[in-house]
């Protein structure tokens, strides 16, 4: 039940992540008029993904204190074992989400400040056709941006896959 529980929030989380990522993309805000609606949604969906990521932090601890007392339950020799083995498994996984987590609080940053730096633009700005990125008028802004791009294909590449697509 516990990992049907987290892949059940790992993938909605998932889905979060990956419209985020599309109504962001220089595309997605071509007009300006879908600048506000996509902001919008990068504040409510990133607000969201928080509140998973937290609940996913909770599962582990709701997991531990029945593991706990299910191992309560057996022999000591069997106790004393799989309590050590538990305890290794649930910290290595729990840190890896806890910092897989960290990387991606970063993005969501980053993701706004994109969303922030096109709103500020109050539309002086044109998508290159031919590298598709945003050439804002104001260079501040255009530095903003690029800042949030390159921090977020940096953050990409160490973020290739999460805690429950590990093996």
């Amino acid at each position: 039940n516990f990992l049907n529980e987290l892949e059940k929030k790992a993938k909605s989380y998932r889905e979060k992540r990956t419209t985020i990522r599309e109504v962001t993309k220089p595309e997605s805000m071509r007009q300006f008029d879908y600048v506000q609606e996509n902001k919008a949604l990068v504040g409510t969906l990133g607000s969201q993904m928080e509140a998973d990521m937290a609940a996913i932090v909770s599962l582990f601890e709701i997991v531990d204190k029945d593991m706990k007392n299910f191992l309560t339950e057996l022999e000591p020799d069997k106790k004393d074992s799989l309590t050590a083995e538990w305890e290794d498994m649930k910290t290595e996984k729990l840190k890896a989400y806890i910092d897989f987590f960290a990387g991606e609080k970063r993005m969501l940053q980053h993701y706004n400040a994109i969303t922030t730096a096109y709103e500020k633009s109050g539309g002086q700005y044109a998508i290159d056709p031919a590298s598709g990125k945003p050439k804002f008028t104001d260079p501040a802004l255009q530095q903003a941006y690029d800042n949030a791009a390159a921090q977020l294909a940096q953050l990409s590449a160490q973020q290739k896959t999460e805690p429950s697509n590990r093996r």
